[in-house]
């Protein structure tokens, strides 16, 4: 497992949520991390990302109005643009 924190407690908890992020990963195309700023969530998407799966930040403020425009056909582009849609 990626050592991002080096305390016991710190890894149990960074484990469930690694966890329970791989099994959203198995289970939907699109799988949403969210937080309060400054706690982690670029440097566990990147963790994924480095295992060979795509992520989009919304610090781009373009790319939020879009969203919060039409949130369905943003996820729809999404899925186009970044799944297999044969599985589906």
């Amino acid at each position: 497992m990626h050592e991002l924190y080096k305390d016991g407690a710190i890894m149990r908890y960074q484990k469930t949520i690694l966890n329970e992020i791989i099994r959203s990963i198995d289970e939907h195309p699109v799988t949403l991390i969210t937080g309060a700023k400054q706690v982690g969530k670029s440097t566990l998407a990147s963790y994924f990302e480095e295992k060979g799966y795509r992520y989009i930040t919304f610090d781009d403020t373009d790319l939020l109005a879009k969203a919060k425009e039409n949130p369905k056909m943003f996820i729809l582009i999404l899925l186009s643009i970044y799944t297999d849609l044969s599985r589906f």
